[in-house]
């Protein structure tokens, strides 16, 4: 289903939905300015793959001070049953099971310049399962959900497993004590500001860890 070939420094992307329902749109053209006003947007069972670049990235130059081309507020947008995917050099290094969220209130920032944040949420709920990450050449990271709502995050049931039993690890790297087994039951994080507010900085309150092993 994945584009084929050699890219380049993009990403490249599939996806599909299952559904998207839309809620009272009142979108409109005022004076060649778009209006896009939409109640509630659900979208039910999206699907997403990428594929990273293998390339570093550059950046590229964008204009300053550009003005919008449109205004847009949506007063609600559900996803459930989402699942995500990366793949990069043929292998997958992020799998996420099952994503539902809420957002409330989206709309464009009127001070990106400033900012840099095209857009402002009021506030939010998401909920991610069954995440599964390669953490490179040794181990594997996996969690059984992660909670964010506001400036509230909860991972529950983290664990850094290696990919090699100890014996088999000690011929990769002859130290034994550089082979981790990590579990956490839960760790709790409290952030000072609010992630979609505008702000660029992470600003952490709280960090709290429960059961380690």
């Amino acid at each position: 289903l994945l584009a084929n070939g050699k890219s380049t420094q993009k990403a490249l992307w599939n996806g599909k939905i299952n559904q998207i329902l839309i809620e009272n749109n009142k979108t409109k053209l005022d004076s060649e300015l778009l209006k896009l006003n939409i109640d509630a947007i659900k979208v039910i069972k999206p699907s997403v793959v990428m594929l990273a670049s293998n390339q570093p990235k550059t950046q590229s130059q964008k204009p300053k001070n550009s003005k919008s081309e449109f205004d847009f507020l949506i007063g609600k947008l559900a996803i459930e049953n989402g699942e995500f995917s990366q793949i990069k050099a043929g292998k997958n290094q992020l799998m996420i099971g099952n994503i539902s969220a809420n957002f409330n209130s989206i709309s464009n920032n009127p001070n990106k310049a400033e900012n840099k944040k095209p857009f402002l949420v009021k506030s939010h709920d998401i909920v991610a399962e069954n995440f599964k990450f390669d953490a490179g050449k040794h181990y594997n990271l996996n969690v059984k959900s992660i909670l964010n709502s506001d400036k509230k995050t909860i991972v529950k049931h983290l664990e850094l497993k290696p990919k090699y039993s100890r014996k088999a690890f000690s011929k990769v790297i002859k130290k034994q004590e550089d082979l981790y087994d990590i579990s956490v039951k839960e760790i709790s994080v409290l952030e000072n500001l609010y992630i979609f507010s505008g702000f660029e900085t992470i600003n952490l309150k709280q960090v709290t860890f429960d059961g380690i092993n």
